[in-house]
């Protein structure tokens, strides 16, 4: 192998190395476990944005903090935050009418996840820690 060829190389495998993980689909543990304690920001698809704390239970998720529609004011509200499967839940008391909508989500980096729903209020929103 020539010096060129070994210096080519090298630098492939610090790029390789250096280059962020592609996005992947994860599971609820994974997303409370990033997640979990910490202070997260929100923003939608439809314009919803907001903050909260999310703290981890034993077994259900809890988030409380404030959110924002394009067309109302700041609000506050409490939500839980269950799994379903390979599925995370969120239920607020008024977001949503207090309906609960399951999220398929993919993590974009250490502490950026997308929610994906197909249909309902909310399609999307990207969640990340603060």
């Amino acid at each position: 192998m020539t010096v060129h060829a070994l210096g080519a190389g090298m630098v492939l495998a610090a790029m390789l190395v250096a280059s962020p993980a592609p996005a992947q689909n994860v599971g609820p543990a994974d997303v409370q476990k990033a997640l979990g304690g910490k202070r997260v920001s929100l923003s939608c698809a439809d314009g919803t944005t907001g903050s909260g704390r999310y703290v981890m239970g034993r077994s259900v998720g809890t988030i409380s903090g404030t959110y924002q529609r394009p067309d109302t004011g700041p609000l506050r509200d409490v939500g839980r935050v269950p799994a379903a499967g390979d599925q995370l839940c969120l239920q607020f008391k008024m977001l949503n009418g207090g309906q609960e909508a399951c999220f398929g989500v993919r993590q974009e980096s250490e502490t950026l996840f997308t929610f994906t729903r197909l249909g309902g209020l909310v399609s999307a929103c990207q969640v990340a820690a603060l």
